[in-house]
């Protein structure tokens, strides 16, 4: 009996070894589309301002509630709420985010794989895959499951191109066709080096304020049109807006909360656009059951609908999360049958803060350096000592690859919202 149990602890053992030696790759291999570790959620405020029922709030101080769960992972769909399989009659994942780097291309935490035959687009006209680049906002149609996504087209979204009207640099600020755009990263370094007049375009997520929060700035040439794309909002005398800037276009011609896109030319003096061109956008493929989608929560229309980036929310989906709707959201979830967005993962998005101060401060004086005596000399007493062999020199170690840069690695913190039935 003693000889028998010595032989099972024995393979216990060895069962264990392999294990964990089979285990270790996976456990420690680096994922390049992860987000940031969230830190320890932080006690969220109370407000009674949510609006119809939704808990959404105006205010920078609601917070945007639940119960704040540290976010992990979140490469591919798992936990999301999405199983492996697709049980709902229609296929294929859609993204609507920024592209953060590049192994394919990591979009709202995701790796979509890729190469130069997927069919890309910058507002609909085609475009070389090559042309992708970090910090540009895509909506990606993919098929595939888990993290195993492949994208069967990828399309570019610009929501301004036009001349920069106006400098507010202390601010970290330019205007675009009088549009305001806050700057972060490469796009505040690219600003600093323009002037006035200069034509770019813009890439990012429009605020509720219409503020527009840039992630991609980049030089057009001036035979391009101006273009604004975004919500289609009808107010008051000046008719027909996109994201703030009025448009030459019947205040009935699209329904409030569809994406338009107005391309021709702005007319500074009478800070309107003047259209050739403005249709319907498309973002997000009504192909697409899953969804993941970055942006802000905007209350559009007198009847205060929920609507993200491509997509309407279904508001009994968001009954019980408070929402600061100055702060950009990560939501998944599924496309129901009227085509609306049923949320099943609520996260907030903390991108790292830019210190404004420090880009204008100047460096503290030093107080001055005090020359003190010399010590003197010790004599040399020291007898040499002999030379050691050379040693043969070591092969170089191999360099890694290196990494491309990435625009950040967002902190993600996920936020309860009512269990229910999401069939």
């Amino acid at each position: 009996m003693a000889l028998d149990r010595r032989v099972a602890l024995r393979r216990a053992w060895v069962l264990g070894c392999v294990l964990a030696l089979g285990l270790a790759p996976a456990a420690f291999a680096e994922n390049p589309c992860a987000n940031g570790a969230a830190p320890e959620a932080p006690r969220l405020a109370q407000s009674d301002s949510g609006l119809s029922g939704t808990g959404l709030s105006g205010g920078d101080e609601s917070g945007m509630g639940g119960t704040g769960l540290t976010g992990g992972d979140d490469s591919g769909f798992g936990g999301t709420g999405f199983s492996g399989g697709d049980d709902s009659g229609i296929g294929g994942t859609g993204i609507y985010g920024t592209i953060t780097a590049f192994g394919s291309i990591c979009v709202n935490g995701l790796r979509v794989h890729y190469d130069e035959q997927t069919p890309v687009t910058v507002d609909g006209e085609p475009a070389e895959a090559e042309g992708l680049a970090v910090g540009q906002v895509v909506a990606v149609e993919a098929a595939g499951q888990g993290s195993e996504l492949e994208a069967t087209r990828v399309s570019v979204h610009r929501l301004l191109v036009g001349p920069i009207t106006a400098l507010d640099l202390e601010d970290q600020a330019i205007e675009v066709m009088d549009a305001r755009v806050e700057l972060a990263g490469a796009a505040l370094a690219f600003a600093r080096a323009a002037e006035v007049g200069a034509r770019v375009e813009v890439g990012g997520l429009r605020r509720n304020d219409g503020v527009v929060v840039a992630s991609w700035l980049a030089g057009v040439d001036r035979d391009v049109p101006d273009a604004v794309s975004g919500y289609a909002q009808t107010r008051g005398e000046m008719g027909l807006q996109i994201g703030g800037i009025a448009i030459d276009a019947p205040a009935d011609a699209f329904e409030a909360g569809g994406h338009v896109r107005a391309s021709g030319r702005y007319d500074g003096e009478a800070r309107r656009f003047r259209t050739q061109v403005t249709e319907p956008l498309p973002l997000l493929s009504l192909d697409a059951a899953r969804l993941s989608v970055e942006g802000y929560v905007q209350q559009i229309g007198p009847e205060g609908r929920l609507f993200l980036p491509g997509i309407e929310v279904d508001p009994r989906s968001l009954e019980n999360a408070r929402i600061d709707r100055t702060r950009p959201v990560r939501v998944t979830g599924r496309r129901d049958a009227s085509g609306r967005l049923r949320v099943q993962r609520l996260q907030r998005v903390e991108r790292p803060t830019i210190v404004r101060d420090a880009l204008r401060t100047a460096a503290p004086a030093q107080p001055p350096r005090v020359d003190r005596p010399e010590k003197p000399l010790k004599p040399d007493a020291k007898v040499e000592k002999p030379k050691r062999p050379d040693r043969p020199l070591r092969p170089p170690k191999p360099q890694p690859p290196e990494r491309p840069p990435t625009v950040d690695r967002p902190t993600v913190i996920d936020l309860q919202i009512r269990d229910r039935d999401m069939r």
